[in-house]
C-alpha cells in the first residue's frame, strides 16, 4: 500500500496566482505591532523562573481551555491534572468559566497569561462572531474588556501567543532563527509574524479570496467587521472551510479528522479540497511573504505550522512542496504538533513570564 501522504504530494505543483497574493497588504491583513518579543529574554526567562508555576488560558472559537504548568529544566511541563476544558456553542458558558479561573488564579498569586482567538484591541476582542453569547456577557458585566476580569494577566491574540512559543522552539531547533512566521490552520486560519524583535498580529484568513481560487463554490460571507465576501479562510480552514464543503457537497458532517481519512482511503472530494487548502495556505505565506519580506535568505526564517490541517498526512509536505518551487528553496518548517501538547497555552504562559520575572510566586 502506497504512503497516505503520497496522495497529495504525488500531484503536479501548481504556480501560485499572483492576483491572489496581491491582496495580501498591511491593511488587508489588519496587521499592526502587539509586542517586543526577544528570543534570548524569552529563553532567559525560563531560565530565571525554574520551578515557577504559572496559569494559561486558551480561548478559542469552539472550546475554552486552562492549565497549570510548571518550568523545569528551562522547558513548560503542563500539570495535566489541572486541565480544563469546556466546549460550547456560541460561547455559552465562557464567561462563567473565566470567573471561576480569575477567582483561582487571584487566590493562589500565580502569573496569569490568555490567549484569545479573534482579533484584540488591548484587552477587548473584537468582532469575534464565533461567540457572540460570551461578546454579549462580557459587554454587559465587564464592558467587554477581559482586562477588567483579569487586571493583572497578559492577553494576547492566539497566533501571537502560538508564535512566542513556537519562536522559542525555533531558536532551539534551528539556531540561525531571526524571523518567523507563525500559520495556523483549525477552525480557521490565522498567523503571525516576528520581525526585528516585534510581533504583529495578522488576520490572513480574512483577506477576499479572488473568484477563480473558489471551485467548490463556497458562498458564505466571511463575516468579520461586517465583510460580506468569502475569505480564504472559508475554503481553506480544517473547520470554516473543508468541514463546511464537505457537509455541502456530501450532505454529511464530518470532522476534519474524519475527512483526513477519507483521504487516507482515496476519497477524490477530500483529495481535492486538502489540495486546494494547502494551494491557498501557499498564497498566504507568499502574500505574508510580500508584505513582511520575508524568506529573503535560507535560514533566516522559520515557518511555524499550528493546527489540525497539518496533522493529516501530506498536508504539509504538499504545502512545503508548492513553497519550495516558489520560493527556491527549501523552507525551515516547524510542525507544532510535534513539540508541543497546546502552543497557544505554552505561549500565553511565556508572556506571563516575561512580563513580570520578579514578581512570580511558586506556591
Amino acid at each position: 500500500m502506497s504512503d497516505p501522504k503520497d496522495i497529495l504530494t504525488s500531484q503536479p505543483t501548481p504556480s501560485l496566482m499572483e492576483e491572489q497574493i496581491k491582496k495580501f497588504t498591511m491593511e488587508s491583513l489588519r496587521g499592526k505591532s502587539v509586542a517586543s518579543f526577544d528570543l534570548k529574554k524569552a529563553a532567559q526567562a525560563l531560565d530565571d523562573n525554574e520551578g515557577q508555576r504559572v496559569k494559561a488560558i486558551d480561548m478559542g472559537g469552539d472550546k475554552i481551555s486552562a492549565v497549570t504548568l510548571q518550568v523545569a529544566d528551562g522547558r513548560l511541563r503542563p500539570n495535566a491534572t489541572t486541565l480544563e476544558t469546556v466546549s460550547t456553542n456560541q460561547g455559552e458558558g465562557y464567561l462563567k468559566f473565566l470567573e471561576s479561573l480569575a477567582t483561582e488564579t487571584s487566590s493562589l498569586k500565580l502569573p496569569l497569561g490568555i490567549s484569545s482567538a479573534g482579533p484584540l484591541e488591548g484587552t477587548k476582542p473584537l468582532a469575534w462572531h464565533k461567540v457572540p453569547v460570551f461578546m454579549e456577557e462580557l459587554q454587559a458585566r465587564y464592558q467587554g474588556d477581559l482586562g477588567k476580569l483579569f487586571p493583572s494577566a497578559v492577553i494576547f491574540n492566539d497566533a501571537v501567543a502560538g508564535l512566542m512559543a513556537g519562536a522559542v522552539e525555533a531558536q532551539s531547533k534551528f539556531p540561525g532563527t531571526e524571523e518567523v512566521l507563525y500559520l495556523i490552520n483549525g477552525s480557521g486560519v490565522g498567523g503571525a509574524v516576528l520581525k526585528e524583535g516585534t510581533i504583529y498580529a495578522t488576520e490572513p484568513g480574512h483577506i477576499p479570496l479572488v473568484e477563480d481560487l473558489n471551485p467548490y463554490h463556497q458562498d458564505k460571507a466571511c463575516g468579520v467587521f461586517g465583510a460580506k465576501n468569502v475569505c480564504i479562510e472559508l475554503a481553506a480552514g480544517s473547520k470554516a472551510g473543508i468541514e463546511d464543503l464537505w457537509q455541502k457537497t456530501k450532505g454529511e458532517a464530518l470532522s476534519g479528522e474524519e475527512i483526513g481519512k477519507k483521504l487516507s482511503q482515496g476519497d477524490e472530494l477530500a483529495k481535492g479540497l486538502y489540495l486546494h487548502s494547502a494551494y491557498l495556505l501557499a498564497h498566504v505565506v507568499m502574500g505574508m511573504r510580500g508584505v513582511f519580506n520575508l524568506f529573503e535568505k535560507p535560514g533566516k526564517t522559520v515557518l511555524g505550522c499550528h493546527g489540525g490541517a497539518f496533522r493529516v498526512p501530506g498536508y504539509t509536505q504538499r504545502l512545503v512542496q508548492i513553497l519550495e518551487k516558489n520560493l527556491k528553496f527549501d523552507p525551515q518548517v516547524l510542525i507544532t504538533s510535534d513539540f508541543s501538547f497546546d502552543l497557544c497555552l505554552e505561549g500565553a504562559a511565556i508572556g506571563a513570564l516575561m512580563k513580570k520575572p520578579s514578581e512570580t510566586s511558586t506556591a
